[in-house]
């Protein structure tokens, strides 16, 4: 299993002491946003990128889940794989920074929606495209450990329970409860998860949505354990 939360969050806690940090996307362009945001996205949205790029296409309405800093969404805006961009996510913060950027970056065709479950989110939102590198295990107790063991304190041990730790799949369940209300036809979704859990979220994505699995793409260089799983509502 990844662990990338542990290193990551102690990494930025201690690099970025005013709490801002700076992404650079491939364009050149910057992000701003709040350090604690970024959860895997700058380390992994070149496997989305490449992954889509692959596809040869260019899709109408991308949709970011789980968004963050929106550094995934961002890349496909920018690198012109997709036209228009939403992104999701709890943390208001996480969605201020996304509006921000993109109103800074002159990026007009961005929304962004802060809340815990896309059934709030208006059904005219129709997307071809969904990618997310949402929380990538259901384990608690062992995240807990390993927070301990790289010596975090407790509020970074908390930090890490909340954007990392999927507990029961809930929010995954949630997610594939109401993702075909919003799905144009022939979309595609991205989501990252860790190879033992892929059967689970499978089961999950069967009992209450239309995608079915396309795709299992290996994330070389980054996480031996993390996939990019490709869904599809091509039937």
């Amino acid at each position: 299993m990844h662990l990338y939360p542990t290193h990551t969050l102690k990494h930025y806690n201690h690099q970025f002491k005013d709490g801002i940090q700076v992404t650079t996307l491939t364009n050149g362009s910057s992000l701003l946003h709040p350090w604690w945001v970024t959860g895997g996205g700058n380390e992994y949205h070149a496997h989305f990128t490449e992954a889509i790029r692959k596809s040869s296409r260019t899709y109408q309405h991308a949709f970011e889940w789980c968004s963050g800093h929106g550094v995934i969404g961002f890349e496909l805006l920018t690198q012109g794989l997709c036209q228009t961009l939403t992104f999701c996510d709890y943390y208001d913060l996480a969605t201020k920074s996304c509006l921000e950027n993109a109103e800074r970056l002159n990026l007009p065709d961005v929304n962004a929606y802060t809340t815990p479950t896309i059934s709030e989110i208006h059904l005219s939102e129709q997307w071809d495209l969904v990618v997310a590198n949402p929380p990538n295990t259901n384990r608690e107790e062992f995240m807990i450990e390993e927070c301990k063991k790289n010596e975090q304190d407790q509020d970074l041990i908390d930090l890490a329970l909340r954007i990392v730790v999927d507990i029961d799949w809930q929010s995954h369940e949630e997610f594939f409860r109401h993702i075909d209300a919003h799905l144009l036809p022939d979309a595609d979704v991205y989501l990252t998860m860790d190879e033992y859990a892929i059967p689970d979220i499978q089961k999950i994505a069967e009992r209450h949505s239309s995608l079915k699995v396309q795709e299992i793409i290996p994330m070389t260089g980054t996480e031996p354990f993390l996939r990019i799983v490709r869904w599809s509502n091509n039937t």
